[in-house]
């Protein structure tokens, strides 16, 4: 899951393999977890997360996509 994979799974210490499928749901996290894996992602891809909640991981990349895309145009 290149990038996001990257983050998510350093952060949270997940070895499992980390797909565009992957549910955060699946990830077993608490809402520390979440937290931290939010403040990671907005770091790693400088970036401000909306308060809506992503299902999958690949939901989350479409997201980050979309959104640098425009700040950088």
């Amino acid at each position: 899951m290149g990038r996001i994979g990257k983050v998510l799974a350093e952060s949270m210490h997940i070895e499992d393999e980390i797909t565009a499928a992957t549910k955060f749901d699946d990830l077993d996290l608490d809402s520390l977890d979440v937290f931290q894996v939010i403040i990671d992602v907005e770091d790693e891809f400088d970036i401000e997360l909306p308060d809506t909640l992503f299902n999958t991981v690949g939901e989350l990349a479409e997201y980050i996509d979309a959104n640098r895309v425009r700040c950088y145009r």
